[in-house]
């Protein structure tokens, strides 16, 4: 989990992360119209390089924002995972009635 982390950080937002510099803040059970998926959200204390948009037909862009003052863009479950670290709950439902 941890490697797929660092991995995904540099293919699409182009920084470099040691596994050492990963904590696990929190993990959402989220369910969709058609599946449920476990995602797991990691903070990095620190990294390598700045972060760019690699992914521009997925992503419209990269922001540093207030966790109360979200982009009204931001994808439901991750947006909801965002607000309850910011809360310092470790574990959240997403989806499921």
């Amino acid at each position: 989990m941890v490697a797929a982390t660092a991995r995904e950080a540099e293919e699409e937002i182009g920084v470099l992360l040691r596994h050492q510099d990963l904590e696990c803040v929190h993990v959402m059970h989220h369910r969709n119209e058609v599946q449920g998926r476990v995602g797991f959200f990691f903070r990095a204390t620190r990294w390598q390089g700045e972060p760019v948009n690699r992914e521009p037909e997925k992503c419209s862009e990269l922001v540093w924002c207030p966790l109360d003052r979200l982009p009204d863009d931001v994808i439901a479950y991750p947006a909801e995972a965002l607000r309850r670290i910011g809360r310092g709950e470790q574990f959240s439902l997403h989806g499921w009635e």
